[in-house]
This record gives C-alpha cells, structure tokens and sequence, in this order.
C-alpha cells in the first residue's frame, strides 16, 4: 500500500506545477556529497590537544587521502594512577575504542569522552572523517569510503602496536552509520555502539533532497556517486548490519528531526544477535551531546555483550549439536 504524499512532497508538486523550472541535478547532488566546512574546521583550530592526546597520525587512505587521526592511550593514566596504587602498575588495555563523529563535526567532538574511557582502561582512537576536520579531501561518501579509511587507521596502529588490537567502533549519526559499516569489513571488531545512524545514503539523501521528484532524486543520487567516486549502494547500513559478526548497540531519539528514529528501526530489523535497541524517548538528534558518562556505560554494556559472544563462540558444540 502506498503511502499518501507528505506534506513536503505535495509542496514539491505545487511549486512545480506553479511553473518552476526542473531542478539543476548536479548542484542537487552536491547537497549531498559536500559538507560545510566552517563547523568542523571551527571546532578543529578553537581546540587545543596540548597534553590531552599521546599520538597524531595522518593516515593515508586507498585513494591517497590523508587521514588525521588521535590517539589517547590508556598507559598514560595507567602510570600515573600506579602511583598511588602499584599493583596496577602493569595493567594492560581492555580494547580500542574508535570514536567516529557525527557529520560536519570533527574528533573534538568525542575528545572528553575519549579521555574519560582511557581513565577507564581503554585505548581510543579519534578520527576526522574525510572532508572533515584536519583531514583531507572534498565528498562525504555516507560510509562508501570512510568504513575503508576506518580500517586503515586501524591497520596502521595495531600494526605498530600504538593500540590494543580489539576493537569497538563507536559512532553518532553518520559516524554511527560508518562504524557499523566498518565492523561489517573488518573481524578485529568486537562490537559497536552506534547512536542516530542513518540507514544509508540513499535513505539520508532522499530526506535531504525532501523536495525532488523521485525520479529527479534518483538522478541526483547518481550523479552525486559520479563526482564523489562511490557506489551509493556501498553505503548502505541496513545491509551492512545484516554481515555483523560481533554484537550491535543501537541508541536513537524518538524525538530525532534530522535522522528519523525509523532508521535506527529498519537496521535492528537487519542485524543478527546478539543486538540490543535502547529508544531515548525524551531525546531528538546528537543525545550523545554533555552523556560523556551515560555514553561509556554504553561501552562497558557493550563490552559485556561481546564476551558473552566470545564465550557462546568458544564454547565446545553440545551433545546435541555433535
């Protein structure tokens, strides 16, 4: 059964029929492909790291994008909290934490949530998205490009042995899509905590786009994949969610207005258990914003699903299953 058209689309149809010219397709695509600078770049020179991060790499990606990237390690406040009590003197990490960043922000945004869950034993790992930040280049990919620039960072610092090697990939709207993403194309992923993701680029596109014609839409969706080089349907959560291997944590506003709480809906639906859905029903988009602790309650929620996933996948086969 159709829907009837939203109130936005029946707009749509009246400016149209009103005479308005069609729509230009490539400044429509790049609607959805190239971010505004200004929040991000802004959030990126207002912080200073001086003595708040112990690593900073720029990661080249596979198409020779320079990704930069934070590292808080948790041997730093091992140390220090040895002091006083010694016998945590040789405490190991307990995992990396991958902190991915809402769009149009960069990885300030998480940078007091990073320093709060290495006091807590993890190692963490602040990326810029591309076009974001201090990173390099133009597109937003929605996940296409940025779930492979996750898993070179990581290839690149668990292979210098700058972080643990097991991983949870945290992320809040896009970077929640992105995480999700991620751990779909790589099994050193333990788990991941996603907050507001959207089901993918075209879902996200088409809300952006509210005032596009479908077949207009899907012009503009093309032509954005052509100038940004990516597949749409390679950013696609819903279907990434359906490869999980380790154990998913969805958290989403019932109020959201930028990412629909349906999104959150339609990749549960998707993914296999272990998984675990937590509505916020007071909250809208970005909840995650001044929870830094609520947030890493999350994490060691999180953190217990993926042992107890572990545990069900060492376990020897039963009678019944032999």
């Amino acid at each position: 059964m159709k829907r009837p058209l939203s109130l936005w689309r029946l707009i749509a149809v009246a400016a149209a029929l009103a005479g308005c010219g069609p729509p230009n397709i490539e400044q429509e695509a790049k609607k959805l492909i190239v971010p505004m600078l200004l929040p991000s770049a802004t959030m990126a020179v207002m912080t200073d790291p001086t003595g708040r991060i112990d690593l900073i790499r720029r990661v080249k990606a596979a198409d020779g994008v320079h990704i930069d990237v934070w590292v808080i390690s948790s041997r730093r406040f091992a140390a220090s909290e040895a002091q006083t009590q010694p016998a945590n003197r040789q405490r190991i990490a307990r995992g990396t934490v991958v902190l991915l960043p809402p769009l149009l922000t960069c990885k300030t945004w998480f940078l007091n949530l990073g320093e709060l869950l290495a006091g807590h034993g993890w190692d963490v790992v602040l990326i810029d998205h591309r076009a974001h930040g201090w990173s390099e280049g133009k597109y937003v990919t929605w996940g296409a490009k940025e779930k492979h620039d996750v898993k070179a960072v990581v290839d690149e610092l668990v292979g210098e042995k700058a972080v643990h090697a097991d991983v949870y990939a945290v992320g809040a709207s896009m970077g929640g899509a992105v995480a999700i993403q991620y751990a779909a194309i790589d099994p050193r992923c333990k788990g991941v905590l996603a907050i507001a993701p959207p089901a993918g680029a075209r879902q996200i596109g088409r809300r952006i786009l509210l005032m596009l014609s479908e077949d207009d839409y899907e012009a503009a969706l093309k032509r954005a994949g052509e100038i940004a080089g990516f597949d749409p349907a390679d950013a696609d959560t819903v279907a990434a969610a359906g490869q999980l291997k380790c154990p998913l944590l969805l958290v989403h506003g019932l109020l959201d207005w930028a990412v629909p709480y349906e999104h959150s809906e339609e990749i549960f639906a998707a993914a296999r258990q272990p998984k675990k859905f937590m509505p916020q029903i007071l909250y809208g988009h970005a909840l995650e914003v001044w929870r830094n602790e609520w947030v890493a309650d999350r994490i060691e929620d999180l953190a217990i699903m993926a042992q107890k996933n572990t545990d069900a996948l060492d376990a020897p086969p039963s009678a019944a299953q032999q």
